[in-house]
């Protein structure tokens, strides 16, 4: 069984999330702060987690992103993905689709698409 880490401290995003990896057989861990996920993440070990998805403004600020900058500059081989709802204005989607791939980021999923998107299309941001 495959393990992802999902940083995020709002239930309703987590919610949708966590049922979708779920239901592809990932066990999933929550971290509610980027803190508390590097905490899971030093405990279990950079290879633990075969995913981890953080929201670039936890906790209203920028602390998915310095997570991300630790788990590249530590070593993490396995994919980040960032979830914001900034991401759902397509011009800042492609700006920022680019920055990030150069900081390693391999997907950015868009929150606020999660009320219009089909579950299909919704799996295709997390799987």
């Amino acid at each position: 069984m495959r393990n992802v880490l999902i940083a995020d401290n709002n239930n309703f995003y987590f919610g949708i999330m966590s049922n979708i990896y779920e239901e592809h057989e990932f066990n999933v861990t929550r971290a509610r702060s980027a803190p508390d996920a590097w905490r899971l993440i030093q405990k279990n070990g950079l290879e633990y987690y075969d995913i981890i998805v953080t929201d670039v403004t936890i906790e209203s600020h920028l602390s998915g992103l310095m997570l991300a900058f630790k788990l590249k500059k530590a070593g993490f081989k396995n994919p980040v993905y960032f979830a914001s709802k900034r991401f759902n204005i397509t011009f800042t989607y492609i700006i920022s689709t680019g920055l990030f791939r150069m900081i390693g980021i391999e997907r950015l999923i868009p929150k606020n698409a999660f009320h219009i998107m089909n579950p299909v299309s919704l799996k295709r941001f997390l799987i």
